[in-house]
């Protein structure tokens, strides 16, 4: 009897009705040179439009894309915008962008909808805008009507905040 409950107790231990290679073959899309390096690519190509800094306009664009089953990002639509052509720039720069790694759903690839924001901030700027940015997001600077106080060290110093 003994023997008969220990080999049923074997049995069960070796049946798990999700195997590791199911497990795998989910994942989300992401970008092929990872998040934070991603993040850099943006905030290096993305522009600050000059006349939106003479205007001293900032603020946060919001684009939804879909990865497609190949990991070419498409279908890039502006969910919230400030001003258009930093949305354009913006967009432009995720049209140059590495190509992802898509979706994989039962371990096939599957294409996916994302969503990136980005911050264009004034150095110096006195005003806020309607949400701040935190430490890891895209931040595009620019100078605005403060230039000098840019220019003097004042600002921050970095394109991007340092991710923690």
């Amino acid at each position: 009897m003994q023997a008969k409950l220990l080999f049923f107790i074997l049995l069960l231990s070796f049946h798990n009705p999700v195997s590791a290679q199911e497990k795998k073959t989910n994942r989300e899309a992401e970008c092929c040179v990872g998040e934070y390096s991603f993040k850099e690519f943006l905030s290096k190509t993305i522009k600050y439009p000059l006349s939106a800094q003479e205007d001293n306009l900032q603020g946060q664009v919001v684009i939804d894309f879909i990865v497609d089953q190949n990991g070419n990002l498409k279908d890039f639509i502006p969910v919230k915008q400030f001003n258009k052509q930093c949305t354009e720039y913006a967009i432009k720069a995720l049209k140059a962008s590495p190509t992802w790694l898509p979706k994989m759903e039962n371990g096939k690839p599957v294409a996916s909808k994302q969503s990136v924001i980005i911050y264009f901030k004034l150095r110096g700027a006195d005003t806020q805008i309607d949400i701040e940015p935190k430490d890891g997001d895209i931040i595009i600077w620019g100078y605005g009507s403060t230039k000098e106080k840019a220019l003097t060290g004042e600002a921050h110093p970095s394109a991007t905040s340092k991710k923690q």
